[in-house]
């Protein structure tokens, strides 16, 4: 291989574990916010402490769970930057309806298609950082990719504190469902 072409495939490479260290990182960004709301959400739609729990752990976490094995299997199958970003859209979409939610029953569904989109991102994620890296740096990209964890969740909590105060809880979803949509191109 050339230096060009070598040079071109670490390029690449570096540019898709950007992208993916971003994807990640609204993946939690859009999950951790909820912790956020739920005062501002349960005094507005009536909800219990219990219904609040539901919404911000169970509703997500669930069919996070139930649907990591069809998309894992999607993702063997197809093309996986078009699974994950069909996720994407479908998180995406999820957070805006959020805020749309007027009820508990409304809140669980977008919770659980918010979780049934994000299970998209780890699979795809791991399996083209795969194709990118060579077996001696893939744990450091997978490492790397894993960092939007953490900074997905503390820019979640800090900016969606400081929407909330501002916009309230509705409209804090509508603009943590836009970041995604910018993602998908790329």
């Amino acid at each position: 291989m050339s230096d060009t072409s070598a040079s071109m495939t670490k390029s690449h490479a570096i540019y898709a574990l950007v992208v993916l260290v971003l994807i990640n990182s609204v993946n939690y960004m859009d999950r951790a916010v909820v912790s956020v709301l739920a005062p501002l959400i349960g005094k507005d739609l009536s909800l219990t402490d219990t219904q609040l729990g539901i919404i911000g752990g169970l509703a997500f976490t669930l069919f996070y769970a139930i649907m990591a094995l069809p998309i894992g299997a999607a993702v063997d199958r197809f093309t996986r930057k078009y699974v994950l970003s069909a996720g994407i859209l479908v998180w995406s979409g999820a957070v805006f309806l959020t805020g749309l939610a007027g009820s508990f029953g409304s809140l669980f569904a977008a919770r659980a298609l918010t979780g049934a989109g994000e299970s998209s991102a780890h699979p795809s994620g791991v399996s083209l950082l795969g194709d990118y890296f060579s077996q001696k740096v893939r744990t450091i990209a997978i490492a790397v990719f894993q960092m939007g964890v953490p900074l997905g969740a503390g820019v979640g909590l800090i900016v969606g504190g400081i929407l909330a105060q501002k916009y309230g809880w509705q409209k804090t979803f509508f603009i943590y469902a836009i970041p995604g949509l910018i993602l998908i191109p790329f």
